[in-house]
């Protein structure tokens, strides 16, 4: 499951068994999901571990925000890749799947997702219909196959996503 604006993998199953399995897979946590996202300013970590819990927004449809008291639990671990003077690359590696959970985690710290037309607080609506598609890609997705018990490591190429942003020199620093 993507957000709508979000690049990468998508899994997707072929049978009622399978969506019921790789489902139970995402629900308890067994599939490690990674991204990679451009974000505004340079984060004053290098590593750094989100845990604010995420519910919807009180009066906006389709929003989260952080809500302390009623809020889900939502847990990313983010990573500084490349800093930059005005824009970072960062991995994010979120443990839940909460409804853009990475965007609004990474708005919270100060380092909204660049182009996100719904956290980043970045111009009016019209010039936001204009600009370059959000910068979050879904780029590895790591977990025990359900059904021939073995290990699985999807990934999605990443090579015009960093050159697009500005980040091609980071290929070699996402090996692992």
């Amino acid at each position: 499951r993507l957000d709508a604006d979000t690049t990468g993998l998508l899994l997707m199953a072929k049978s009622t068994g399978a969506v019921r399995a790789f489902s139970e897979l995402f629900e308890t946590q067994q599939v490690s999901k990674s991204y990679l996202a451009v974000v505004r300013g340079a984060p004053k970590q290098p590593s750094w571990t989100c845990q604010l819990p995420l519910g919807p927004h009180p009066f906006r449809e389709g929003l989260m925000v952080v809500d302390e008291r009623e809020g889900k639990e939502a847990e990313t671990k983010f990573t500084v890749v490349q800093a930059g003077a005005n824009f970072s690359l960062v991995l994010a590696e979120p443990r839940t799947g909460r409804t853009h959970q990475i965007r609004v985690h990474l708005a919270e710290a100060g380092h909204p997702v660049l182009n996100d037309r719904l956290y980043s607080g970045e111009g009016s609506p019209a010039a936001r219909e204009q600009r370059d598609p959000m910068a979050l890609r879904a780029f590895r997705l790591s977990y025990i196959d359900p059904f021939r018990r073995v290990p699985v490591r999807i990934e999605a190429p990443r090579g015009e996503f960093l050159k697009r942003f500005g980040f091609a020199g980071a290929q070699a620093l996402l090996r692992r």
